[in-house]
This record gives structure tokens, sequence and C-alpha cells, in this order.
């Protein structure tokens, strides 16, 4: 009980914090949520079109806002790498650390509501051993590696700046970084020597941190945030009972991209989708994998539970097709119904093979202890196979050609 009294202080001191800073809360507030850490709920009913919260910009932790508490520019001075390998995340990062290394005591009631690094152990594949990052989906396998190199790039960056023995403290705050900004778009308006970097910026790297509407879980539909030069406004998206969770969306993102950015997967997710990249291109030889380039057909082979995209369904056209058939069919899309049984076959039995594999993938999990890491990895596993079952019961390819061998 003494504990859940100083967890709930925690989060009534940075609440109040965070208006000091002039953050703008109406109706909702921080709470537990079962099995999920914190989040925000209703504080009574809400009505849909209400402004929920209103971050300012001077409150926000960016490149250039907020100049009393953020010296990005003086940090990226004494480095000796080019401007266009600075980062916003990995300056954000450093910014993070040289100020907990300093023992900056600004942010403390800030920090003292993050998730801890263990929490980040169990719940994000970068830090999970080996052993479970080798059980992921062949998509969150993709997607970790990226990851993985936009991190060691940004150390590379930073490290001359962060003694040697401070490097997890840099991986905290990267994670911080990671799973707690928003999207700015305004970013260059202020600081100089960033702002043509930051002006040619892929989306992805303009990061801001906002005191307070962190606190937000994602669901697949949420509140509305926008943001102007003036700060981030949270307006709520429907009706909300007292005490009922109150959400925002981080994009359309499936659970595989969820599970590696931000240590979750939603039980309903209407973006949710699966790539079979892994499956198709092994199939595919030099001249095929050559044609569907050169057509840009290759890669990115999407399924989900409602579809079968058309990239894919170009691609097991080329996997068997000769190439002429297969370029009248781009230019056409005509094909008889013995060409699409086909078709449909070589689906099948794409599908119902991977299917299998996933079974015994869920054998073999299921038979580990069971931990925060494994439970995770068999709640992906489990969805996965399902869209891959709701198109092989949907479609019925097996029997197509009872006197045919497909292989």
């Amino acid at each position: 009980m003494a504990q859940d009294t100083d967890t709930d202080k925690k989060h009534e001191d940075f609440t109040s914090w965070a208006k000091d800073q002039g953050v703008l809360i109406n109706g909702i507030r921080p709470s537990k949520i079962p099995g999920r850490g914190i989040g925000i709920v209703a504080d009574r009913a809400l009505k849909e079109g209400e402004q929920l919260a209103f971050v300012p910009a001077k409150a926000l932790i960016a490149i250039d806002t907020a100049p009393t508490w953020l010296k990005i520019n003086e940090l990226v001075k004494p480095l000796d790498v080019p401007e266009k390998d600075v980062t916003v995340h990995g300056a954000l990062a450093a910014y993070l650390t040289v100020r907990a290394e300093e023992g900056d005591e600004r942010l403390e009631l800030w920090r003292a509501v993050w998730p801890s690094f263990e929490d980040f152990r169990e719940s994000m594949p970068m830090m999970w051993a080996p052993e479970y990052q080798e059980l992921l989906t062949p998509p969150a396998k993709d997607l970790l590696q990226a990851q993985a190199e936009k991190y060691q790039k940004d150390w590379q960056t930073w490290q001359p700046m962060i003694p040697s023995e401070a490097e997890e403290s840099f991986q905290y705050h990267w994670l911080i970084v990671n799973t707690r900004t928003f999207f700015w778009k305004h970013h260059g308006s202020g600081a100089k020597k960033l702002s043509k970097k930051i002006r040619r910026t892929c989306n992805d790297d303009r990061m801001v941190l906002c005191p307070f509407v962190d606190y937000f879980n994602h669901s697949d539909e949420g509140c509305t945030v926008s943001n102007t030069p003036k700060g981030f406004a949270i307006t709520c998206n429907r009706t909300y009972e007292a005490g009922e969770e109150v959400y925002v969306s981080y994009g359309q993102h499936d659970n595989d991209f969820l599970l590696i950015e931000y240590g979750f997967v939603l039980d309903e997710n209407k973006w949710d989708k699966t790539k079979l990249d892994s499956r198709i291109l092994p199939t595919l030889d030099k001249r095929m994998r050559r044609d569907l380039e050169e057509n840009s057909f290759l890669g990115d082979y999407i399924l989900d539970a409602k579809e079968i995209d058309y990239r894919t369904q170009v691609a097991i056209r080329r996997s068997f097709w000769p190439v002429a058939r297969w370029r009248q069919y781009l230019a056409t899309e005509d094909e008889t119904e013995v060409e699409l049984a086909y078709v449909k076959a070589r689906l099948w039995v794409l599908l119902t093979k991977y299917a299998d594999e996933i079974s015994e993938m869920l054998a073999n999990l299921n038979k580990r202890k069971p931990t925060a890491q494994r439970n995770i990895l068999v709640k992906r596993w489990e969805q996965t196979a399902e869209m891959l079952r709701v198109h092989i019961v949907r479609n019925s390819y097996r029997g197509a050609f009872p006197n045919h061998q497909t292989t």
C-alpha cells in the first residue's frame, strides 16, 4: 500500500510541476491501468471536441524551443561530425544523458514518472536477450535491425561527448526519446545552427518531448493531436464516461511496428498486417527479382485480415509464370479462370506452410517458462497466425486442382 501511495504522489507532484510549466489540463488525470502501467483517464464525463490538454512550446524539450532549459546547439559545437549525421533523436538523447550525469534537477519530477531501465528490458525487443530476439516474427526482426543501426549511428556520433561508462544512460534516454516523443513539424523556427538540417530531415526524426501528454496510451483510434508553433493540443474525439481510459493514436501502425518501437502490441488493431517477404523472396531467382525490381514490385508483400495486397499477387504470378505472360498481365490484369486457380493454389500452399511453421513456433514458445518476453511473442505469433487462417479458410485453395500436385 505504501508503494502505491508513493507512486500516486510521484504522479501528483509531476502533474503540479507540469501545470507550473504552463501545461493546461482539462477533465483528465493520470491513473494506473491494470496490467498496462500508467495512462490517462477521464476525471469526469467528456464531450467530443473538448480540448483536454495544451502544452505550450516553452514547456517542450526540442532542439529549438525552451532556450532556458535546452542548449542542444552548444552541445553540438564540439562534435567533429557532419551536420547531416546529427539526428534530433540522438541530440535529445545526448542532452538528457548529459543533464542526468551532471545531476541537473530541473527535470527530476518528470524523470520520476518515466519507465525504468528495467521496464525497457522487459518490453523493448532492442533490450531483449538474443534468444528472444531470434523468436520475433520476420517483419519485426527487420524493424529491430533498422532500429539497432539507428542507435549505433547515434551512439557513435555522441560518444566523444559522453563517457563510455555512461552508454547505458545514453541508451536509456535514447529509448525514452524513441517511445515518448511526438511529431513536431515546427523544428527550425528558432535554432539557426540546425535549421537547414531540420527543414530537410525526414519526418520520423522531427521529435519533441511533451510533458504530461506523454502519459496518453495508444489505440488504433484516439483523440486528435495537433501542433502549431505555439504548442500541442489534445482534442477529445468522442464522449467518454468518468473513469474511462482516454487514448491518442500514434499513427496507422501494425503490431510488429508497435512492438519494436514502443514495446507493446494491441489486442485489437484495425491497422494490423504482416509481411510475406520472408516467404516469397526465397522462391524468386535472380531474373525474377530483377523483373520485379524494374517494375517496382520487389518486396513489401503485405497481408492483413481483409486482403492480400496487389504487390503480393504480382510477385506470386512472377514466381511461376513465363516473363512474357507476366508482363502481359501487368499491362492488362487479364487472366483466365484456370490461371487464377493456379495462383490461388500457390498462395494456399504458401500460407498453409507458413501457418504450420507458426504452429511449431507457438508449441516451442509455450514450452518455455512464462516471461514478459515470451508472453508478448506468443501473442504476436498468434495474431500473425490468425491473419493467415482467415485467408486459408476464406479461399480454401486446396482442391482447386484435385488432380494437380502443387509444389
